[in-house]
């Protein structure tokens, strides 16, 4: 993947019946967050794979991948947000922490829940056109 550049990376909106698994995000997350300044473990990439599962749930979830010869590279999912319908425990965490106040400001919105890329070069990852898409 290193030196490849961003005019090979394709675009992919995902809908409900064909979001990739959640094993396939897991992966991507630990290829995204193991270099630093991340440094993360696999146990966080396994809590995202989770969250994205349960979010797979949904019938409001959609995605957007960036993929290079059909090996996705970058990903981000999202689904409207409204407290009532967030029953997780991480939801009702952040929720919690947020305090009222700032929890109202979110609610009826669009949230984007993960965007992990893998930086194919400096300055040319793939989130920015997860984003753009």
């Amino acid at each position: 993947m290193l030196g490849k550049t961003k005019s090979e990376v394709s675009i992919r909106t995902y809908t409900v019946g064909d979001l990739p698994p959640a094993g396939m995000i897991e992966k991507l997350y630990v290829a995204a967050s193991k270099p630093p300044p991340l440094s993360e473990p696999p146990e966080v990439a396994q809590l995202f794979a989770q969250l994205f599962g349960y979010a797979r749930t949904r019938d409001d979830v959609v995605g957007v991948g960036a993929l290079i010869d059909d090996e996705l590279v970058g990903f981000a999912y999202g689904h409207p947000w409204k407290w009532e319908s967030e029953i997780d425990s991480w939801s009702r965490q952040l929720q919690h922490c947020l305090g009222e106040d700032s929890a109202d400001r979110i609610d009826d919105s669009f949230a984007i829940l993960l965007l992990p890329s893998i930086h194919l070069r400096a300055g040319a990852g793939s989130a920015p056109h997860c984003l753009m898409r």
